[in-house]
């Protein structure tokens, strides 16, 4: 098996206690460097212009797994060092380096430079107290498709409620529940059978007025630009969130989904080929603990798709509020 590239690849170990480093880009007004010190620590490396000791103190960021550090590297530059604590976390701290690379590609001063630092520590610092585990194939359709939901509703019916509403994280009865309705989010990919497999005898069973089954049949592509990847559509959606303690409560979410953003999930590449939505009421077929013996529970089953075409409704139906 290849060992996996690394933006550390080519940076060797200095022998004294000198930075060995490559820049990221020469383009970006703030150089940023993939580092390496004399323990083979792995680093990286941010120069600003100036004197930012009582900045950089008065806003520092404490995060599991990441040293942060201010030294002066010659006169007049200082330098922010990122170190990266134990090896085994090289993925998660790579996915970190990366989208703060992307976020301070604009960056002009380095002022604006630490602002953007301290506060993308801010917002990655649920993700790297985590547990560091991937998620299966399958949880990973069920997150990418509930994400695809969660970024319509908060088009239709604003962030606050789409955020609010967002269960599925919390193994709810139901994945989204705003207003009159409940939403149960399925993903099918095209290798799989026409039918949806129902976890239990609670999950097409709702108290409110009503309840629809959104299915959303998933695709894989070559081509990152005929699709999305987890990571790309978790950052897509935040971009849609302006509110600082919405987008806060969104990643607490994602943490209790147990996503993190790892570069594992650069891939696969999804397409979202197929929409369908059904209202699930008393013609719908389904068990419930209302139709089953009593004694039994943790009931599995599966709908055939073809069944129940009488119960597709307009996608457009899902966000719709009706009047009480």
């Amino acid at each position: 098996m290849n060992k996996k590239s690394s933006p550390w690849d080519g940076v060797t170990k200095p022998e004294t206690n000198i930075y060995h480093k490559k820049m990221v880009r020469q383009d970006m007004i703030i150089p940023c460097h993939w580092a390496k010190d004399v323990n083979g620590s792995l680093l990286f490396l941010i120069e600003i212009k100036g004197s930012h000791e009582t900045a950089f103190y008065k806003n520092i960021v404490q995060v599991n797994g990441i040293e942060i550090d201010l030294r002066e590297l010659d006169t007049g530059v200082q330098i922010v060092v990122l170190s990266l604590q134990k090896q085994v976390d090289i993925d998660l701290f790579e996915s970190f380096c990366t989208a703060l690379i992307k976020a301070m590609e604009n960056v002009k001063t380095p002022e604006i430079a630490l602002e953007v630092l301290f506060a993308h520590l801010n917002r990655w610092k649920s993700f790297l107290s985590g547990k560091k585990l991937l998620m299966s194939p399958e949880k990973i359709r069920g997150l990418y498709a509930e994400l695809n939901f969660l970024s319509e509703l908060i088009l239709k019916q604003g962030e606050q409620v789409a955020i609010d509403s967002w269960l599925g994280p919390e193994m709810a009865q139901h994945d989204f529940n705003f207003y009159s309705n409940a939403v149960e989010i399925k993903a099918l990919s095209g290798r799989e059978r026409n039918a949806v497999e129902i976890s239990s005898e609670d999950q097409l069973f709702s108290l409110n007025e009503n309840l629809y089954l959104r299915i959303y049949v998933l695709g894989q592509q070559s081509d990152k630009a005929l699709g999305q990847s987890l990571n790309q559509l978790v950052e897509r959606v935040m971009e849609n969130i302006s509110d600082a303690e919405l987008e806060q409560l969104y990643i607490q979410k994602l943490v209790e989904y147990g996503y993190q953003p790892n570069v594992e999930y650069d891939q696969p590449i999804f397409t979202v080929r197929k929409v369908t939505s059904y209202y699930v009421d008393e013609r719908f077929p389904k068990i419930t603990k209302e139709t089953i013996p009593e004694g039994i529970s943790r009931v599995r089953y599966q709908v055939d798709l073809e069944r129940i075409k009488s119960s597709i409704c307009e996608n457009y139906k899902v966000f719709e509020v009706r009047d009480a």
